[in-house]
Protein backbone atom coordinates (compact mmCIF):
# COMPACT_ATOMS: atom_id res chain seq x y z
CA UNK A 1 0.00 0.00 0.00
CA UNK A 2 1.36 3.20 -0.83
CA UNK A 3 0.81 6.86 0.50
CA UNK A 4 -0.19 9.56 -0.66
CA UNK A 5 1.90 12.47 -0.21
CA UNK A 6 0.42 16.06 -0.44
CA UNK A 7 2.88 19.01 -0.84
CA UNK A 8 2.17 23.10 -0.86
CA UNK A 9 4.52 25.75 -0.66
CA UNK A 10 5.65 27.73 2.71
CA UNK A 11 6.56 31.60 2.18
CA UNK A 12 9.79 32.06 1.21
CA UNK A 13 10.60 28.28 1.42
CA UNK A 14 10.82 25.52 -1.32
CA UNK A 15 8.31 23.44 -0.11
CA UNK A 16 6.27 22.29 3.64
CA UNK A 17 5.23 18.55 2.91
CA UNK A 18 2.02 17.40 5.05
CA UNK A 19 1.19 13.71 4.51
CA UNK A 20 -2.04 12.09 4.41
CA UNK A 21 -3.33 9.27 6.31
CA UNK A 22 -4.97 6.17 4.99
CA UNK A 23 -8.38 5.87 6.85
CA UNK A 24 -10.04 2.76 7.65
CA UNK A 25 -11.71 2.89 4.33
CA UNK A 26 -8.45 3.18 2.58
CA UNK A 27 -9.23 6.99 2.20
CA UNK A 28 -6.79 9.78 2.09
CA UNK A 29 -6.91 12.31 4.86
CA UNK A 30 -4.85 15.18 3.90
CA UNK A 31 -2.94 17.24 6.96
CA UNK A 32 -1.83 20.22 4.62
CA UNK A 33 -0.84 23.25 6.39
CA UNK A 34 -1.75 26.97 4.99
CA UNK A 35 1.04 28.70 2.97
CA UNK A 36 0.14 31.76 4.80
CA UNK A 37 -2.98 33.42 7.20
CA UNK A 38 -4.30 36.30 7.41
CA UNK A 39 -6.02 37.29 11.02
CA UNK A 40 -8.72 40.24 11.34
CA UNK A 41 -10.49 41.62 14.72
CA UNK A 42 -12.81 44.48 14.01
CA UNK A 43 -13.09 47.06 16.40
CA UNK A 44 -16.46 45.22 17.56
CA UNK A 45 -15.07 42.24 18.32
CA UNK A 46 -15.88 40.21 15.74
CA UNK A 47 -12.27 37.71 14.27
CA UNK A 48 -12.16 36.20 11.01
CA UNK A 49 -9.09 34.01 9.99
CA UNK A 50 -8.14 33.74 5.86
CA UNK A 51 -6.26 30.58 5.08
CA UNK A 52 -4.46 30.81 1.84
CA UNK A 53 -3.22 27.57 0.16
CA UNK A 54 -0.84 26.78 -2.86
CA UNK A 55 -2.55 24.92 -5.81
CA UNK A 56 0.12 25.29 -8.24
CA UNK A 57 2.87 27.81 -9.35
CA UNK A 58 0.67 30.42 -9.49
CA UNK A 59 -2.79 29.61 -8.09
CA UNK A 60 -3.78 29.77 -4.61
CA UNK A 61 -7.01 28.73 -2.64
CA UNK A 62 -8.32 30.46 0.51
CA UNK A 63 -10.59 29.26 3.52
CA UNK A 64 -11.75 31.75 5.00
CA UNK A 65 -13.53 31.25 8.74
CA UNK A 66 -15.42 34.27 10.77
CA UNK A 67 -17.00 34.34 13.49
CA UNK A 68 -19.57 37.68 13.58
CA UNK A 69 -21.51 38.81 17.10
CA UNK A 70 -25.29 37.98 16.74
CA UNK A 71 -24.19 36.10 13.23
CA UNK A 72 -22.55 32.77 14.09
CA UNK A 73 -19.52 31.44 12.43
CA UNK A 74 -19.22 31.86 8.46
CA UNK A 75 -16.79 29.27 6.41
CA UNK A 76 -15.77 30.19 2.64
CA UNK A 77 -14.19 27.47 0.92
CA UNK A 78 -12.42 27.15 -2.11
CA UNK A 79 -11.89 30.37 -3.18
CA UNK A 80 -9.48 30.23 -5.63
CA UNK A 81 -7.36 33.42 -7.70
CA UNK A 82 -4.38 33.55 -9.54
CA UNK A 83 -1.24 34.89 -9.16
CA UNK A 84 0.07 36.89 -11.89
CA UNK A 85 2.67 39.33 -10.59
CA UNK A 86 0.13 40.96 -8.46
CA UNK A 87 -2.89 39.18 -6.54
CA UNK A 88 -5.93 41.16 -6.89
CA UNK A 89 -9.74 39.86 -6.60
CA UNK A 90 -12.73 40.10 -4.59
CA UNK A 91 -15.09 37.32 -3.76
CA UNK A 92 -18.72 37.89 -2.53
CA UNK A 93 -20.19 35.71 0.05
CA UNK A 94 -23.98 35.22 1.08
CA UNK A 95 -25.78 34.09 3.44
CA UNK A 96 -28.91 32.01 3.03
CA UNK A 97 -30.48 33.36 6.10
CA UNK A 98 -33.13 35.09 5.57
CA UNK A 99 -33.56 38.70 7.20
CA UNK A 100 -36.88 40.51 7.67
CA UNK A 101 -37.06 41.12 3.61
CA UNK A 102 -36.74 37.61 3.36
CA UNK A 103 -33.69 38.12 0.74
CA UNK A 104 -30.71 36.61 0.45
CA UNK A 105 -28.02 39.36 1.48
CA UNK A 106 -24.23 39.65 1.10
CA UNK A 107 -22.63 38.98 4.53
CA UNK A 108 -19.22 40.26 3.02
CA UNK A 109 -16.73 40.92 0.47
CA UNK A 110 -13.02 40.49 0.54
CA UNK A 111 -10.78 42.44 -1.45
CA UNK A 112 -7.32 41.01 -1.87
CA UNK A 113 -4.50 42.86 -3.10
CA UNK A 114 -0.22 42.63 -3.04
CA UNK A 115 2.26 45.31 -2.36
CA UNK A 116 5.98 44.24 -1.91
CA UNK A 117 5.15 40.78 -0.85
CA UNK A 118 2.36 41.25 1.93
CA UNK A 119 -1.18 40.22 1.01
CA UNK A 120 -3.61 42.96 2.19
CA UNK A 121 -6.91 42.21 2.93
CA UNK A 122 -10.02 44.49 2.88
CA UNK A 123 -13.13 43.58 4.20
CA UNK A 124 -16.51 45.20 3.21
CA UNK A 125 -19.29 44.15 5.65
CA UNK A 126 -23.37 44.53 4.93
CA UNK A 127 -23.92 43.99 8.36
CA UNK A 128 -25.07 47.25 10.33
CA UNK A 129 -22.58 48.39 13.10
CA UNK A 130 -19.55 46.14 11.78
CA UNK A 131 -16.89 48.25 10.10
CA UNK A 132 -15.05 47.95 6.95
CA UNK A 133 -11.44 47.16 7.74
CA UNK A 134 -8.23 45.88 6.14
CA UNK A 135 -5.64 43.25 7.12
CA UNK A 136 -2.20 42.41 6.17
CA UNK A 137 -0.25 39.32 6.48
CA UNK A 138 2.36 39.83 9.20
CA UNK A 139 5.18 38.03 7.07
CA UNK A 140 6.05 37.96 3.27
CA UNK A 141 4.10 36.28 1.01
CA UNK A 142 6.47 36.05 -1.61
Amino acid sequence: MRRIVHRTLAIGTAAAAGVAVLGATGTAQAAIKPSATVSCTSKQGDRGTLYFYKTDLYGYKATYKIKLKGHGTRTANDVEFSDDGLITGTEKHVTRKARSDNKVHTLFDQTYTRTRGYIKVKFIFDIPKVKDHWCTTKKKWI
